[in-house]
């Protein structure tokens, strides 16, 4: 049982991932706010599961991406590794039941997600990648800041909106999971 259970949430979580990055491209086209929507599922496999999968989840899912549609996904593949150790630490010392525990998670997974991002784009892409999110970075450095500072800070208010959807859905999804189902969300967990 508890083997079934462990593919469940990851075969749930790398397909929350691969349709929530389908469904930012398709709101990218109305909006002009970049937003990734592809780390639900890490969310989700951390939480229930802990890092390990949680890690492993966003590791596969940006690697699947990566192959299938954008190559660039391929080294982000370090920022949802990073979301889903970070979820799953936090979710095991603090739960995941209150308020207290949701606003940890956004501030920890937004800020870990921003910083691990700008570490990709500096080191791998010279800073920036050509997306939409990379706009804003020159606007940034014409206020005096280095390259790496610039791409952090244009990264953490997309990814304190973006981990803030993704934590509350995964958040309300979980509230609906029987507890034995809810792994290290449940109650019961909580230190």
């Amino acid at each position: 049982m508890k083997n079934r259970m462990l593919l469940f949430v990851y075969l749930s979580g790398l397909a929350l991932n691969i349709a929530g990055y389908f469904l930012a491209d398709f709101i990218k086209i109305y909006i002009k706010n970049p937003l990734f929507l592809d780390t639900t599922g890490t969310i989700l496999s951390a939480a229930i599961l802990g890092p390990f999968v949680g890690a492993l989840t966003g590791f596969t899912s940006n690697l699947i991406l990566g192959i299938t549609h954008n190559p660039v996904n391929i080294p982000f593949s370090i920022v949802n590794t990073a979301i889903g150790i970070t979820m799953g630490y936090i979710v095991k010392r603090y739960g995941f039941c209150g308020i207290k525990s949701l606003i940890i998670s956004i501030i920890s997974v937004a800020f870990v997600s921003a910083l691990t991002g700008a570490i990709v784009a500096f080191y791998v892409f010279g800073g920036v990648t050509g997306a939409k999110i990379d706009l804003n970075i020159i606007s940034i450095m014409d206020a005096g800041y280095k390259l790496f500072t610039s791409s952090f800070l244009v990264r953490l208010p997309v990814n304190l909106l973006d981990k803030s959807l993704s934590i509350l859905a995964v958040f309300f999804i979980i509230r609906k999971l029987k507890p034995d189902y809810q792994g290290y969300a449940s109650e019961k967990y909580v230190s």
